[in-house]
């Protein structure tokens, strides 16, 4: 019945320790020597899966920066990318320089954050980044002087806040700029190129592949993963997801360090055989 999965990274695919438990990795070659396809769908850049490049043999396939940045992993070739509008960026800095929030960007499937900005992680609630951050992101002096002098060229901004409360804000103040706004993490709010999200992200992934979206599994955890969970024939939620995910799921699954990626693949995509 389904030949595609698509799995969130963090708080789905990744345990709390942010790695990947060896039983879902047996699971997932299982999957791909039974013809099916396993995909990441996740708000990470191409830059920040790197870490699991070993683990993905039998990945091939990831909708990056939640839909804006498709990627053959193989090859690390761009099938599809999105940017945010080049014309409301000073709109969104406007707003942003009023307050102290730490920016990510995402450009060309990179990962972009100011050096500065790793020594506050834990400020904004993001410390389990701290060593991906460092690694793996291209590190610049002043991440206000990169967004203007790349504004055509931006797919995705990820703005850190103190607190849950003060992301609200931000969101609020942003209502009406065209983008795809969502929260994320602790403290984080998303913005996504209007249109864009990691459902529109799987459906596009699907299309290229041959996929109806009615084979194909979406597996998450957050607010920002209720789009795929939608637009997928199954919608997946972790038992550690939040209740606006859960509410959108079809299967309540078991929780990301209780093997529940694995369950979903032998219980669901390899059903059928």
């Amino acid at each position: 019945m389904y030949r595609l999965i698509a799995f969130d990274m963090d708080g789905t695919l990744l345990r709390t320790d942010k790695t990947i438990d060896p039983d879902t990795l047996s699971a997932i070659e299982e999957a791909d020597r039974a013809g099916k396809i396993v995909m990441i769908d996740s708000g990470r850049s191409l830059a920040e899966l790197r870490p699991y490049k070993k683990e993905f043999t039998h990945i091939h396939y990831a909708s990056c920066e939640s839909g804006a940045f498709l990627v053959d992993l193989r090859t690390e070739k761009m099938i599809a990318h999105r940017t945010l509008p080049e014309d409301w960026i000073p709109k969104i800095m406007a707003l942003t320089d009023r307050h102290d929030i730490m920016k990510e960007v995402m450009a060309d499937g990179h990962c972009i954050v100011q050096k500065s900005d790793l020594a506050r992680m834990d400020v904004f609630r993001i410390p389990q980044y701290y060593e991906l951050f460092r690694d793996y992101a291209d590190l610049v002096p002043d991440i206000d002087d990169f967004i203007r002098i790349h504004a055509d060229r931006i797919e995705k901004m990820c703005l850190y806040h103190y607190s849950r409360e003060e992301s609200a804000v931000t969101m609020e103040r942003m209502k009406d700029f065209p983008v795809e706004k969502v929260f994320s993490e602790a403290t984080s709010v998303e913005l996504s190129p209007s249109g864009t999200d990691k459902g529109t992200g799987l459906a596009q992934m699907c299309a290229h592949l041959g996929v109806s979206l009615q084979e194909a599994i979406a597996v998450g955890d957050a607010w920002n993963d209720v789009p795929m969970v939608k637009a997928a024939g199954l919608g997946a939620v972790m038992g550690n997801g939040n209740e606006e995910a859960k509410g959108a799921a079809d299967v309540i699954l078991r929780g990301n360090d209780e093997g529940g990626c694995a369950q979903v693949i032998r219980e669901y995509l390899l059903k059928d055989g």
